[in-house]
């Protein structure tokens, strides 16, 4: 649950997304081959092209909860925690305001020294690793269901 929070926080802090209109909570379960995919971050693309990408962890269940996500159409990409790309770097950190930049500070080491402890416990397929192979899309908004699992598949 803490972790959750501190997720949300950081996408919070990060997230001037950018997407025109409200903004959504989003929930689910990723699994692959029936069991669940952990160890992992999920990424956000706006498919527009507009806003910053969301970074959501994937707890030791498989289950992704976070709010704050601003409405629209996403590709999705799914990485393990120990790769670190997508996430701010400390120095990016340092240009936010000084208001929020020490609570996401805060949030990013926290992350980080979770992620180092979650290490997957299944492979998945590659295709997903990327924006360019994965095919996974969550809507995010009004007419979308908050919950929403995904499926890997070969």
């Amino acid at each position: 649950m803490g972790r959750i929070l501190l997720v949300s926080i950081v996408v919070l802090s990060l997230a001037g997304c950018g997407s025109k209109g409200g903004k959504s909570a989003l929930s689910g379960k990723v699994t692959y081959k029936g069991q669940p995919v952990n160890g992992a971050s999920l990424f956000l693309i706006p498919m527009s092209g507009e806003g910053k990408d969301a970074v959501i962890p994937v707890t030791q269940e498989g289950t992704f909860n976070v709010s704050g996500i601003p409405q629209g159409e996403y590709k999705v990409v799914v990485k393990p925690a120990e790769t670190s790309s997508g996430l701010p770097t400390m120095a990016e950190l340092k240009n936010m305001p000084a208001d929020k930049r020490a609570k996401a500070e805060e949030s990013l080491k926290k992350m980080q020294e979770e992620q180092q402890q979650t290490k997957p416990t299944i492979p998945f397929p590659d295709k997903y690793k990327t924006h360019m192979s994965s095919d996974l899309k969550l809507t995010v908004g009004k007419a979308a269901p908050p919950q929403q699992d995904l499926e890997l598949k070969d």
